[in-house]
């Protein structure tokens, strides 16, 4: 499959809700439920073998690919998911954007922490020589707590960003910068949509993860799957194309005769169903 330029792949800004993601997630599985356990568990595990995570984007590829064959009504298998290796260099790029993002995100804020935190130790000194040793505790403590704050908010933003990464580099076949840039800039569109998603996702599996991490080995292709269902309202399938190579877009039968504006803007006319404003139902 030759992929498309990141410039000529359009996307949709309608709000979307994360409830019904979930839901329409778990429809969409239900046939092949323990299949996606087997194909989720083995990505992960074979994601993490190699040091930096490097398989990992591969791994990640695969697994999408194996949501986009459930979508054409195929089975998912465990080869279509060692696919992902077709995309390694690809993954392997995005993979180390995303975390040369991370690490300069990190450094810069670190780096106000540690100023933040002398001039509240001198504060709490007070000039005084022996200083005060209640605000220096204090200040020590707040100064943990805000550090790994920092590495969950960074850990957020990363996420909120690069959602839609993988899933272009499986479905379009994209470079890793061009994945990166195109799923920054259709996540930050859609930013309300895809923040609620990824809080519901939170709300599931850290339940999960507390109850010694078993469940979310069952959780996680529902979880999975509503990010895969939100990449595809996005990013609408293209079934056809002309002989200049246009791309035309999947017939939506619920749109009431209205047509959406696509590459970045809003929706036009005839509102979808699923598309209420700021509604997680």
């Amino acid at each position: 499959m030759s992929g498309m330029g990141g410039n000529q792949i359009e996307f949709r800004t309608d709000p979307v809700s994360a409830l019904e993601m979930f839901g329409e997630a778990g429809a969409l599985i239900s046939g092949n439920f323990w299949t996606m356990v087997g194909i989720c568990f083995v990505g992960i595990l074979v994601g993490s073998v190699a040091p930096m995570g490097v398989l990992m984007g591969p791994m990640m590829c695969g697994i999408f690919m194996c949501f986009f064959a459930m979508m054409r009504n195929e089975q998912p298998t465990f080869s279509l998911l060692f696919q992902g290796f077709d995309v390694f260099i690809e993954s392997l790029v995005a993979l180390l954007v995303q975390v040369g993002v991370s690490i300069g995100v990190m450094i810069l804020l670190f780096g106000v922490l540690v100023v933040g935190g002398l001039a509240l130790g001198a504060v709490a000194a007070g000039g005084q020589p022996g200083g005060n040793p209640e605000a220096a505790f204090g200040v020590l403590i707040f100064g943990i707590v805000a550090f790994y704050g920092l590495i969950i908010g960074v850990s957020i933003v990363v996420g909120v960003l690069f959602i839609f990464t993988w899933p272009l580099i499986a479905d379009h076949r994209l470079s890793g910068l061009e994945a990166v840039k195109l799923s920054a800039r259709a996540a930050w569109a859609n930013l309300g949509s895809v923040l609620r998603l990824m809080i519901l996702s939170m709300m599931v599996t850290i339940p999960a993860v507390l109850l010694c991490y078993l469940p979310v080995l069952l959780v996680l292709p529902v979880v999975m799957g509503s990010q895969a269902m939100l990449y595809r309202r996005v990013f609408p399938e293209a079934v056809s194309s002309s002989a200049t190579g246009e791309y035309w877009e999947e017939p939506q039968p619920d749109l009431g005769g209205g047509g959406y504006q696509l590459d970045g803007g809003v929706s036009d006319q005839g509102s979808a169903d699923w598309a209420k404003d700021d509604n997680w139902e």
